[in-house]
């Protein structure tokens, strides 16, 4: 009789001590009014850190409360619901109604500054304005300090031409476009990137291999397309002023106007020289030609939902001098380079949907026209 009561005695100890190791658990399911489970609703005790989340099958699990509680549920979209709960209570079915209407909601994005598309059918790779903003200084030619797909060499000093080689070959292997219109031909070609000003550049996408009928078949070992700040999504007003110990000074400054309706405007001005006696290697020959420079381009834009187009006149005058350092004060060169460059180019665009009445009609026109001397 005394092992009995021993033996009982023990096992109501095990009871016990099982009961104090497993606390209670409230569990239940989550639903909307269409009895439809909600997967991910937030579940937790009111004014507490204790809470869970609902799993595939609109379950939750969470340890009870020894009182009186309120429980919450919170879904997106919906209202939160508030439950009390007893502490008999180890079962729910809490059903969350009602839509809540949503806040503003902002959302933004943020893009590498060099990528490469992988929609494109050739390797084009796209470097941003902020990837630009890496390069030393202060025309296209010297924006590919950063990449290692196109280089710029400096062969000649006397006429200070830089030269582009994308994938191991001269630039004129390479085809030079502003916002996908070939330009800068002829006896522009040598200096086409430095007529660019590094503040009108908003991006550049470098194609490389051969051309496609798109763009024409100038390019050989690819090609370089300069995109242009636009109007409408430029600076009101924007200055930029640049010098240096060596010489060098440059004054940006761009006026953009929005407008009335769809039509914008801008203009965009750069002013830049160059004034040294550079002789490193001591040969008695300018190591690089002095030079002054004049650039203006005005742009007209016109965006409608159906139709777009815009207008471009880009004038500028490139002076260059180098050769022979006069061996005294006041002695003649025996050999000097004056160069005098003008150009005024013309171009427009124009797109047009929806012609027919059918919206995947749509019709596009580019016109170009210039002069240089």
């Amino acid at each position: 009789m005394k092992k009995t009561f021993t033996l009982l005695a023990g096992l109501l100890f095990c009871i016990n001590l099982l009961s104090a190791q497993n606390p209670k658990t409230l569990k239940g399911i989550v639903t909307n009014e269409h009895e439809e489970l909600l997967i991910g609703a937030s579940v937790f005790w009111k004014d507490t850190k204790i809470g869970t989340v609902t799993d595939t099958a609109g379950r939750f699990s969470l340890p009870a409360r020894d009182a009186e509680a309120t429980l919450v549920v919170q879904y997106v979209g919906h209202t939160p619901a508030e439950v009390q709960v007893f502490p008999a209570e180890n079962n729910l079915w809490v059903e969350v109604s009602g839509i809540a209407q949503l806040q503003e909601v902002t959302v933004s994005d943020h893009g590498f500054d060099n990528k490469v598309s992988t929609l494109e059918t050739r390797n084009v790779e796209s470097i941003t304005s902020k990837e630009l903003r890496k390069a030393p200084c202060c025309n296209l030619s010297e924006s590919f300090e950063t990449n290692g797909a196109v280089d710029v060499t400096y062969s000649n000093a006397l006429t200070g031409v830089k030269e582009i080689q994308m994938l191991g070959l001269r630039g004129v292997y390479s085809q030079f476009m502003v916002e996908n219109r070939p330009t800068m031909n002829g006896i522009a070609t040598p200096f086409a990137f430095e007529y660019i000003p590094g503040t009108w550049l908003e991006g550049i996408q470098l194609a490389k291999g051969a051309s496609t009928v798109k763009n024409g078949n100038a390019g050989i070992s690819g090609q370089i397309n300069a995109e242009l700040v636009k109007p409408h999504l430029d600076k009101p007003v924007f200055v930029n002023a640049f010098t240096s110990t060596e010489g060098r000074g440059e004054l940006n400054v761009h006026l953009n106007n929005k407008g009335q309706g769809n039509i914008s405007h801008g203009l965009l001005m750069h002013g830049s020289f160059v004034e040294n006696k550079w002789d490193m290697n001591d040969d008695n020959f300018y190591d690089s030609p002095s030079r002054q420079q004049l650039n203006g381009l005005y742009r007209v834009f016109y965006e409608s939902p159906k139709m777009c187009a815009q207008f471009n006149v880009q004038a500028l005058t490139d002076q260059r001098q180098g050769g022979h350092i006069p061996s005294a004060e006041g002695a003649p060169s025996l050999f000097l380079i004056d160069q005098n460059n003008d150009r005024v180019e013309v171009w427009g665009k124009m797109g047009y949907e929806g012609v027919g009445g059918k919206p995947y009609n749509q019709i596009g026109n580019m016109v170009s026209a210039s002069w240089h001397r």
